[in-house]
Parts: structure tokens; C-alpha cells; sequence
């Protein structure tokens, strides 16, 4: 695992806050504000990346022809200030209408996305259902080994064509326990366990397939997060629930575990809250494990809240935390 946390002053930077060279400037300049010394840059959302490369197609909101990311690392270098590459891993479009006739994935490849207990595929929710049952957007499986490929391929296409310190992922994981019951799950379990859930002796054999299931979803995505480390020299953080109970139990997102496995080398607990009180509780439960901490600038009429729990992370010797997100600031 790579020693990273020197020091990790950033903010986020989400794909509409990055559409043209003037964006850089004001990216840049708040930062020099706000004392801050790192980006983190969308480069892959929704299903989108935000340069031209062979593997996905370019972010809607772009206004521009020329390479942003480029221009980014360059602006930034003269100031020292690190750029990390944030890649949102299985949400792969929100609540919107799909972006037919432009090759993404949701039209390619339908037969990607998750499924809930009763079959239902994630994918043919309307917008409206997903707002009924409190889902971001759409999901990809992770058991869909094309699509890890595809978005690691992706991932060191970035590294060996830009100047990038890092990346940090997001979205990995599921969209809720109720949303896991696609047929890759079951293909997988066949393959590697010769498991079949259809099996009537499964009881007599005392196999509790339930059981089975939930493990190796937990196992799915930390496998991921190694294939995509397998190929990525640079460090990896993955933003994650704060909660490692819960993150478990309803996201499959076992995150100590992931620490312990090396397959990232920190992670970010989305700590977004306005009461300092329970923020400094949450840091406290957390300080023991690598973090880097996400503060919800968003929450604020000010700047003084958010300052003040980046005085209770110095209080507790935490020198790392990032800021969500940039025109919050």
C-alpha cells in the first residue's frame, strides 16, 4: 500500500463545473482562495469521460473541442496544486432521459445493468421510479467483467497520456442490497462454486445459498477493485460510506476489508454534515484507518461551518480532507 496521506487539500470538481477553458481559470483561482493544493477531476461519469479517448463518449456538458484535462494539469502544475482523476465506477447515467444516438451504453448495452429481487432491470425505471424508490440513477453490474475492462482500460489510458497524481473512485458499489439479483450474479457463482440456486439439494446439503450470494457479492467488488489496481501504478482512493457496518450490509462496499487487502490505499468517508458535534464523533470512529475526508461544503451559507471541521481533523492530527464541491466554494 502507498504511503499517500502527505497532504490532500482539495475539492471536487464535478463534470458541469469543467466545460471550458474558462473553467480552468476559476478552478485554479479558487483553489489560491481557499488555500487548497489538489483538484479532483471528473473524468469518467455517467457513462461519460470528459476527453476524447477510444472507449467512451465525451461528457454532454462539454463546450469545447480542446482538451480540458490537459489545460487542467497544466494551469495547475504552475501552482502546485495536484490533479486527481475521480472516475464514478458502476453509476452510469441519472435521473434524466438516456442519451440515445451517441453510442453510450445504456443503448450498446442494456443487458448490463442491475436487477432487483423481482427482475425488474434497473434500467427500464422510468425516472419517476427512480425518485419513488430513492435510487441516484442507473447502475451497471459488477460482475460484468467487459465493462471492469473497459472502464480499466480507460483508467491507464489516463495514466500514460496525462500527468494525473492519482485516482479516486466513487459508485463502487451497489445501488441498495434489493438491486443485486441480476443473472451474472448466479453465472458467476455457477462458474466459480458450481453452485446452481435452482439446485433442490441445496437444503439437504446444507448450502445456505442466501448466504453464498451475499458473500461473494461483498468478494465481486473488492475483485474488481483489484483488476482495476492490477494496472494502475498510481495511487487509488474510493470515496465510501462512512458507516463500514452499513456500507457492507446494504452496498456490499466493504471497505476495511479493501484497506486490508491493498486494493486501495486509502478511502474517502463522505462525512457531509452541518452539525460539528456529530461530524467530530464520526472523525473519531474513523481516524484509526487511512482516510481522507469529504466535507459537504454544500451544506453551508459560509465558509465558517466548513472551516471548522477542517479545524477538528487538524485537532485529531487529519491533514487530508476534500471539499464537495467546487461552486459551493
Amino acid at each position: 500500500m502507498i504511503l499517500l496521506f502527505l497532504s490532500l487539500q482539495g475539492v471536487f470538481v464535478i463534470r458541469w463545473e469543467i466545460t471550458t477553458p474558462a473553467s480552468i481559470d476559476l478552478i485554479i483561482n479558487k483553489c489560491i482562495e481557499n488555500n487548497l493544493d489538489a483538484v479532483v477531476v471528473q473524468v469518467y461519469a455517467r457513462g461519460e469521460a470528459l476527453v476524447k479517448n477510444p472507449y467512451f463518449p465525451l461528457f454532454e456538458e462539454l463546450r469545447t473541442g480542446k482538451d480540458l484535462l490537459k489545460l487542467l494539469i497544466e494551469k495547475a502544475g504552475a501552482y502546485n496544486i495536484q490533479v486527481w482523476a475521480w472516475v464514478n465506477l458502476f453509476y452510469a447515467w441519472s435521473q434524466t432521459d438516456f442519451p440515445y444516438g451517441k453510442g453510450h451504453i445504456t443503448e450498446t448495452h442494456p443487458e448490463w445493468f442491475v436487477v432487483d429481487k423481482r427482475g425488474r432491470r434497473n434500467i427500464e425505471m422510468s425516472v419517476e421510479e427512480l425518485k419513488r424508490r430513492g435510487l441516484e440513477g442507473y447502475f451497471v453490474s459488477p460482475f460484468v467483467d467487459e465493462y471492469v475492462k473497459k472502464v480499466r482500460d480507460y483508467m491507464v489510458f489516463i495514466q500514460n497520456n496525462y500527468h494525473v497524481h492519482g485516482f479516486i473512485l466513487d459508485y463502487v458499489r451497489y445501488p441498495g442490497r434489493y438491486y443485486s439479483y441480476e443473472p451474472y450474479v448466479y453465472e458467476y457463482i455457477k462458474r466459480y462454486l458450481y453452485i446452481d440456486r435452482n439446485d433442490s439439494l441445496l437444503p439437504f446439503l446444507g448450502i445456505d445459498f442466501r448466504r453464498i450470494e451475499k458473500r461473494i457479492k461483498i468478494q465481486r467488488i473488492a475483485q474488481v477493485l483489484m483488476i482495476l489496481k492490477g494496472r494502475i501504478y498510481l495511487p487509488v482512493l474510493a470515496c465510501v460510506y462512512q458507516n463500514p457496518e452499513r456500507a457492507r450490509s446494504e452496498f456490499y462496499q466493504d471497505w476495511p476489508q479493501w484497506i486490508k487487502m491493498g486494493v486501495v490505499d486509502g478511502v474517502i468517508p463522505m462525512i457531509y454534515t452541518r452539525d460539528v458535534r456529530l461530524f467530530e464523533k464520526r472523525i473519531i470512529a474513523l481516524k484509526s484507518y487511512p482516510i481522507v475526508p469529504a466535507i459537504g461544503v454544500y451544506l453551508f451559507k459560509n465558509s465558517k461551518g466548513w472551516k471548522e471541521e477542517i479545524k477538528i481533523l487538524k485537532k485529531h492530527n487529519i491533514n487530508s480532507f476534500l471539499l464537495f464541491s467546487l461552486n459551493s466554494l
